[in-house]
């Protein structure tokens, strides 16, 4: 198997994860409702080319009672030791591409009504085969880039302020560079006073 069909694989499993394991249990909070991925409502191109690539859009929570449809970005961890009580939102590339945090933050404050997620889902759960859930934690993902935005910037997670910048090892999401990400502790979304939930089951 090539790295494409990995990623592909790794992209279906965390899908099929979602709604199976991590939706009962943070559903009922949001709502209700049906959880639909965004490749089960249109064709595939868009689904992944546009929805989930330039809008951030994983899947669309339904409430047919209010005839209401939203928009939910989404993350699946499986720490090994510990749990991080934190979102994570991808943040600089090199120029390469337009990063999450850019395309996000366009969205919310362009006034052309670009789509972006409303709500952003950080899963922890084991590591398979278990795949059992062991928190999760849901925020409003304007409160997310606000936070970046505006908030002051640490230096790392022992010295966070409202935020700090974070990177993944080479060769995790490529092959020969670092992925940076910018990490809100939920600390911070409590501290503003931002809705806000974590959530051990």
């Amino acid at each position: 198997m090539n790295r494409i069909d990995e990623v592909r694989k790794r992209i279906t499993e965390t899908s099929d994860t979602f709604v199976r394991v991590v939706w009962p249990t943070i559903g009922r909070i949001l709502g209700g409702g049906d959880l639909v991925p965004v490749e089960e409502v249109t064709d595939r191109k868009f689904a992944k080319e546009y929805l989930d690539k330039y809008s951030g859009i994983d899947c669309w929570q339904v409430l047919h009672d209010k005839s209401q449809v939203r928009g939910i970005a989404r993350r699946v961890q499986r720490p090994i030791r510990k749990l991080f009580r934190t979102f994570t939102i991808r943040h600089g590339n090199n120029g390469a591409y337009r990063c999450e945090f850019e395309k996000r933050l366009e969205a919310m404050t362009s006034k052309n009504g670009w789509l972006r997620p409303a709500v952003m889902i950080q899963a922890y759960l084991t590591p398979l085969p278990d795949n059992e859930l062991k928190a999760v934690a849901v925020a409003y993902m304007d409160d997310l880039i606000s936070i970046i935005a505006h908030g002051e910037q640490g230096t790392g997670f022992r010295n966070p302020k409202d935020w700090y910048m974070g990177h993944t090892r080479p060769g995790v999401y490529a092959e020969s560079e670092k992925q940076y990400f910018a990490v809100i502790p939920f600390e911070t979304l409590e501290r503003q006073k931002r809705k806000a939930k974590w959530i051990v089951p």
